[in-house]
This record gives structure tokens, sequence and C-alpha cells, in this order.
């Protein structure tokens, strides 16, 4: 650790000094070696964590593997695409939450979506020095740990300590990378290892502390990303329908009573967590437009047109849902989980990225083969695993034409996902050989 702080002292000075003096920080080295801190600290915290000597050593390697990318590579990121509008600009919301969490007074910021991470920034304020890179440090740590509650509710439901999951989540490029901005992405990723922490206990043991779990989860992702809430839904039906400890008279009421009260639940969630007027979707004349006229709220608020200048994206427009054709395209679902390929998207992150979705598409193939050829069955938590991947495919497939930077900064919601179905199925096919 101590040689990579003096790499990135000696090599990225002049990026912490631009990045600094656009965030107003009087001291940019000082403020970069304090974040720098915070990450030894942590990792001598790990090290007395009273866990397996294993689990811990795989904890604190992928501690240093977050501390180099935080540290050099998104150091480079933060320079290059913070000053491709000019060096007065700022063009990336993280350095625009940061600011504005020591300018606004907290009355200017509200505690959903971009205004959440901008209270989270202000309420640093309050007990820290005003420091960008000590921020993205905390955002940091906010992720790893949602990463590692991921990790634990897999391992607690089968039993079993999973290193290879634990490593392939830890270590897969994109979903370090993505998490580690202070933005929203580690917000949401502390709330889906809640939420599946939750879950997953709740298929074993139907208990309230179960349904608790699993309501805070859903909260800190909704407040974050309300649509979120709507792609895990499908999941969370099909626990409970699955359930054999669920009359079939108290499914048949659940299911009757999603149906009556949907729009009207959605819609109110649209009036009051994107702040949106949601007496044009009321006023639908058929449930199918409601439903459109909802997506497309959510939509309108969690998108940006502005994007003319990133390098990373070939086409920029965000489409309007009207229609089920437009809501379920095969070709879509497969290019929002698969894509982009090597070449579709420009730059080094699409080169990396475009080298992962390569990796994720052969490995998905040949695991699909292996569980067609071995007769497979799959298990309600790949079911549930399998839901979230399609309804997540099936909204981003339908909206982006096709935006790869939007995209490459979402797809660290469904990469946790993805990478552990697979690992899942093909666990079960080498116990079944064995």
């Amino acid at each position: 650790l101590f040689l990579i702080y003096i790499f990135s002292m000696a090599t990225l000075t002049d990026y912490i000094d631009v990045i600094g003096s656009k965030v107003l920080s009087l001291n940019p080295l000082m403020d970069f070696q304090l974040s720098v801190i915070l990450y030894w600290l942590f990792g001598l915290i790990l090290i007395f964590l009273p866990i397996s000597h294993k689990t811990k050593s795989v904890i604190i390697y992928f501690n240093i593997f977050r501390f180099i990318f935080l540290h050099t590579i998104t150091i480079g990121y933060l320079f290059l695409y913070s000053s491709d509008k000019g060096f007065s600009v700022i063009s990336l919301d993280e350095m625009m939450y940061f600011i504005r969490g020591f300018t606004l007074e907290s009355e200017e910021f509200g505690y959903v979506g971009s205004g959440l991470i901008t209270r989270i920034n202000y309420i640093f304020t309050q007990f820290l020095p005003v420091n960008f890179f000590l921020y993205r440090a905390l955002f940091g740590l906010i992720s790893f740990t949602g990463i590692i509650l991921i990790w634990k509710a897999i391992s607690e439901y089968y039993e079993d300590n999973s290193y290879p999951l634990l490593l392939l989540l830890l270590f897969f490029p994109s979903v370090t990378f993505w998490s580690l901005n202070m933005g929203k992405e580690p917000i949401i990723l502390i709330g889906l290892g809640v939420y599946l922490l939750g879950h997953l206990r709740l298929l074993k043991n139907l208990t309230f502390h179960s349904l608790l779990i699993i309501l805070v989860g859903l909260i800190i992702i909704g407040v974050v990303r309300p649509w979120v809430v709507l792609i895990l839904a499908p999941g969370l039906a099909i626990s409970f329908l699955g359930s054999p400890k669920i009359t079939k008279s108290t499914k048949i009421f659940l299911i009757s009573f999603a149906f009556v009260l949907l729009p009207f639940i959605l819609s109110t969630i649209v009036s009051l967590v994107i702040r949106g007027d949601a007496s044009d979707i009321q006023n639908q004349e058929t449930y199918l437009q409601t439903l459109f006229s909802i997506v497309n709220k959510f939509i309108s608020e969690g998108t940006t047109s502005d994007v003319v200048n990133n390098p990373l994206v070939i086409a920029s427009e965000v489409r309007q849902i009207n229609s089920i054709t437009d809501l379920i395209n095969p070709w879509r679902i497969f290019s929002a989980i698969f894509r982009p390929f090597p070449g579709e998207a420009g730059g080094a992150i699409g080169i990396v990225v475009g080298l992962e979705s390569m990796f994720l598409l052969i490995i998905s193939i040949v695991t699909l083969v292996k569980f067609f050829l071995m007769k497979l069955r799959m298990d309600m938590v790949s079911w549930i695993l399998l839901s979230h991947i399609l309804f997540w495919g099936i909204l981003y497939g339908a909206i982006l034409d096709f935006n790869w930077g939007y995209l490459f900064r979402q797809k660290v919601i469904v990469l946790p996902f993805v990478l552990s179905l697979i690992f899942i199925i093909n666990n079960k096919l080498i116990k079944m050989k064995n």
C-alpha cells in the first residue's frame, strides 16, 4: 500500500491538483493523503474482524485492489471526464454533489435521488473536513459493504463459503470501477446487499426480522432510484407465490390485491418520490397506458440528454415506451445485458467493458449448454436472480437507443446478480458431476 501511495503521489500530482481546484480544494495533495490514510486505517480494522482467515484474506486483498483503483485509475478518469468541456466547467455529477454539499443550505436539496447524495455530502461536512477525495473514499467503503452483503446472502443461504463467488464479485473490474464514484451506485449497492440478505433469509424462514431487512433494503434503493424497486418486485412475487408456507387462498388474495392497487401505488410513488405531478398518470384510460406513463416519468427523471461531449456515447436518445413491443424486445434485452462488444464503444473504458461483455456472453452460453445437457433444475434463488436480470434488461433495453456511457454505469446494478447466477448454476453442475 505504501508503494502504491508513493506511485500515486509521484505520477498523478498534476491530475490531483486539477481535480482539487475544480472542487475548490485549498490543498488537493493534503486532501488526497487524508483519503489514503482512511483506506489504510480501514485495512487495519479488517485485520481484526472475527471471521475465518480465508474470508478475511480475500476481503483485505480486495481492499487493496480497490485502493489501487480509487487512487490511480479513477483519478485519471476524473481528470479526463471533468475536463472534456473546458477547465472551468464541471461535467461530472459527483463533483457537483460534493460542491453543493458545502456551498448550499440543507433546505436547498431533498432527501431522494441526487438530493440525497448531496445531503450525504452535507452530513459529512458536519463531522469531517471538507475533502472531495476523502468523501469519495467513504462512498467507496459504502459500496464495499454492499458487495460483501450480496456475497454473504448467497453463501449464507447455501451454507457454503463460496470463495470463488466472493473473488468474482470483488475483483470484477466494472463492479469495482463504477462502485468507487461519489454518486448513486454505492448507495444502490448497499441497498441491494441488504435487500438480498433479507430476501434469501426469508426463503428459509418467514420472519418479521427478514421482512424488515427486505423493507430497509428496498427503502434505501427506492430513495435513490425508485424504478429499481420495480425491477426487484417480480422476484419478490416469485418468492411469495412459490413459497409452500403461504396458503393458496392467501396467494390469490395477494395477486388480486396487487392488480387492483398497483396503478395507484406506483403513481403515488412517482408523485412523492420523483416530485412530479401524477394527475396525468391517474387520468390515463387503460392500465397499460397508466403503466407506460409511470415508466416514462421514471425515465424522464433519471436520465440526461446532455451527453454530446462524452466519447463513450454512440447514441444519446432515450426512448419513450408506448406499447408492449417497445417494452419487450429480445434483442434490446440481450443488448442491455451483454453489450457493448469490443469495438462498439470507444476509449479505454469501452475496450475493457467490451472484453468483459464477451467474457460474460461466452461463460453464459457455456453455462446454459451444460445446464440443458445435464438437465439441471433451477432453484428458487436462481429464479429470483434471473427475474431481476430479465426485468433490468427489459427496462434498459427499452429506453436506451443506445447510450453506452449511461449503460456502463447502470450495469453495476445488475452485474452482481449476473455473476451470482452464473456461479450458482456452475457450482450445482460441479456438485452433480461429483
